[in-house]
């Protein structure tokens, strides 16, 4: 299904925009949460992301790409970041809930890689609702 209908309200200059302010926020977040829990060595795709960005180039088919593969390895750091906790409720009167729920806790080092998955995957949105449009109009131009 194409991204392009989360964003149908808007102009293809005004998506354009939005997608460069969304990666000046993602690279923000890469080099503030992302960058320090890194080693040097594995770096090279956040880099890569950076670099486009800082030259104006998420338009290019790879840059959805290495999105996609940073957000998987984001994934798995948040995963890492996250416990399960078991809670009861030692209350004899409770009679409103359960008495025993669990609930997923992430660290303050997790809640920021979460933050910049859901930054990195607006920025995926945003690319793919102008390569999207850019093919539309290919198309209607063909015929």
């Amino acid at each position: 299904m194409s991204e392009l209908g989360n964003y149908h309200g808007l102009s293809v200059q005004e998506l354009l925009l939005q997608a460069f302010v969304q990666s000046r926020e993602v690279a923000k977040r890469i080099r503030a949460d992302l960058l320090p829990a890194l080693q040097p060595s594995s770096r090279i795709g956040a880099e890569r992301l950076l670099r486009a960005i800082a030259s104006r180039r998420i338009f290019d088919g790879e840059t959805c790409v290495e999105i996609e593969v940073l957000a998987n390895r984001i994934e798995l750091m948040i995963a890492d970041e996250t416990e399960e906790v078991v809670c009861w409720d030692n209350d004899p009167h409770n009679m409103s809930g359960p008495a025993c729920w669990t609930e997923l806790r992430r660290s303050d080092a997790g809640n920021s890689l979460w933050r910049l998955a859901n930054a990195l995957n607006d920025l995926h949105a945003l690319i793919s609702s102008v390569l999207d449009h850019r093919a539309m109009v290919a198309f209607d131009f063909q015929r």
